[in-house]
């Protein structure tokens, strides 16, 4: 799933995400120090929150604060992350948000992808690369990208592309999609092939990114026979691949393909629990758990009040799912820092 905006204010402290356990959703406060001063006049700052490397035991808390939200694929398990998901704010400065992110500390930046949408959605791949040119730090990924819309090879020459040109900072975030199903058949893609697709997709960039020689494959919707990949990924065996969703067939692949699972409306329990199935998919496919990291893709919206929050954050998600709030309002944070 690509996931809404999310609007939050322009200052420098740094979100913090906790468990509300007595209503089982999410909440959040802010941190005590700021990473940077970036206040700037305006209408609020758009992005998306993104939370990663959920750990499996309690972090240390800095002082007032109950767990962090960080991320990093190279961060230890026991710490967390974040990253953002930039949308057009009312500038329509896309890069600039970027870079303002970047200067904010956030650890990642995240796009996603639509063929059709209902709401602008540019191309992942080339705006992945107009974002490599302006950051240097933060990781960055798609989430997630319908890849099974596209041949196999092309998104494994886009990924190593990506790869090269942000430094070896590339994630490639999957998923099979399929909120649209007009998308789908504009792109000559049956919708019910879609989760197989991506199987076989996922597989061959695999052996496309770590092959010395030719490549064949023979799979029930893709086919290589001595195919020669022309550029080897900078980063060795290519790109991490997270894969998104909470559906069982997801979490299937994301224990024997994927390198990470990106979670997304779930509440804290449904977390858990898919977090566990994924790591039992992933030991029962001859795979190390450990070496997979859990993900969170969350809604937020911070402001003065709850209702002015609110205001924010809820046209959005309506406008991005053409669905009523009410359905999303459990999986989301917002308020006041």
């Amino acid at each position: 799933m690509a996931g809404a905006e999310v609007a939050l204010r322009k200052h420098g402290s740094p979100i913090i995400v906790t468990r509300h356990r007595p209503r089982g959703r999410w909440t959040s406060t802010a941190a005590t120090s700021s990473i940077c001063d970036a206040r700037r006049q305006g209408a609020p700052l758009r992005v998306r929150l993104m939370v990663m490397g959920i750990p499996l035991r309690p972090a240390t808390p800095a002082a007032g604060v109950t767990r962090q939200v960080a991320y990093d694929i190279c961060m230890p398990r026991d710490r967390l992350t974040f990253g953002v998901l930039p949308g057009h704010d009312e500038s329509g400065d896309l890069l600039g948000t970027v870079e303002l992110a970047e200067a904010l500390g956030f650890d990642s930046v995240w796009v996603g992808d639509h063929v059709l949408w209902y709401v602008p959605s540019p191309d992942p791949i080339a705006l992945l690369g107009a974002i490599a040119a302006r950051t240097s730090r933060v990781r960055l990924g798609t989430a997630v990208m319908l890849a099974a819309l596209r041949p196999a090879v092309v998104g494994a020459k886009a990924a190593a592309t990506l790869d090269h040109l942000s430094g070896g900072r590339f994630v490639f975030g999957v998923g099979i999609g399929g909120e649209n199903p007009a998308e789908f058949k504009a792109a000559g893609v049956p919708l019910r092939e879609r989760s197989s697709r991506l199987d076989e997709t996922l597989r061959i960039c695999r052996a496309l990114w770590s092959a010395s020689g030719p490549v064949t494959f023979e799979g029930r919707h893709m086919s290589l026979h001595e195919a020669r990949f022309d550029l080897p990924p900078l980063t060795p065996s290519g790109p991490p691949i997270w894969v998104g969703g909470r559906a069982p067939g997801s979490l299937r692949r994301a224990g024997e393909l994927g390198d990470g699972w990106l979670a997304f409306v779930v509440t804290p329990q449904r977390f858990r629990e898919g977090w566990a199935t994924v790591r039992a998919h992933a030991e029962a496919a001859g795979r190390d758990p450990d070496a997979l990291t859990p993900g969170l893709q969350v809604w937020c919206a911070l402001a003065d009040s709850d209702g002015e929050a609110r205001g924010l954050i809820a046209p959005a998600i309506e406008a991005m799912y053409r669905t009523p709030f009410e359905r999303f309002e459990r999986y989301t944070i917002y308020g006041t820092p």
